[in-house]
């Protein structure tokens, strides 16, 4: 990838281990509005944001989808973060290494900017290297559309291109790839053969695989 200038990366499943702890407090908070899921039941709404998934998994149990629920799941969802949330072992080592390589970084979640700070703080992830971290709040449109990583791109200087992003979710396959860049998929949320049907230029199994490549 000696075209490449730039690293996005998405943060729930990349940088922090927080997706299956992102669907307990989801399951908490929704079960306290009077619906019952289960953790399956996330599995086709990973990394389209707070809402598109609550909505997604609330509406698939025949319940009815209200605004405060998102509050409540991430009050939920920091009360377990203090708890439990870590990022990845090579996380911060990755991202390091990364910016002494001179590669631009930055950040591109689906979650609001709570969840954010949330991973940031309690996943304890060294920030000064990021000369972006952008949030779904931020965009008019969540992944899969591209608004995210074109605006990544944009925040960085770089064409979008020029970039590539790092991602668990096959809805940040789809974005990263609409958005005119490469892409990189990471194993922790879905099967190595399912995001193969979605063509990321390479699949690896744990963030520190990305050294590898860049």
């Amino acid at each position: 990838m000696r075209d490449i200038k730039g690293v996005l990366l998405d943060m729930d499943g990349v940088l922090v281990d927080s997706e299956d702890m992102g669907k307990r407090a989801f399951l908490a908070a929704i079960k306290d509005y009077g619906v019952i899921a289960k953790m399956e039941d996330f599995h086709d709404f990973i990394g389209g944001g707070a809402e598109p998934v609550i909505r997604g998994v609330m509406e698939k149990n025949g319940g009815v989808f209200v605004p405060e629920v998102i509050t409540r799941a991430y009050d939920i969802y920091e009360e377990y973060a203090q708890k439990e949330l870590q990022a990845f072992a090579a996380t911060n080592k990755v991202i390091k290494t990364l910016y002494e390589k001179g590669y631009k970084l930055g950040v591109c979640s689906s979650g609001n900017r709570r969840r954010v700070n949330i991973n940031i703080k309690y996943g304890k992830i060294d920030t000064q290297f990021f000369s972006a971290i952008i949030s779904g709040e931020d965009v008019a449109r969540k992944k899969p559309y591209p608004d995210i990583y074109l605006k990544g791109a944009k925040s960085l200087g770089l064409d979008p291109s020029a970039c590539v992003a790092v991602e668990d979710a096959i809805n940040g396959i789809k974005a990263a790839h609409a958005a005119g860049m490469k892409s990189i998929a990471v194993t922790t949320s879905f099967s190595e053969r399912e995001l193969k049907e979605h063509n990321p230029e390479y699949i690896i199994n744990d963030i520190a695989e990305v050294l590898n490549i860049l």
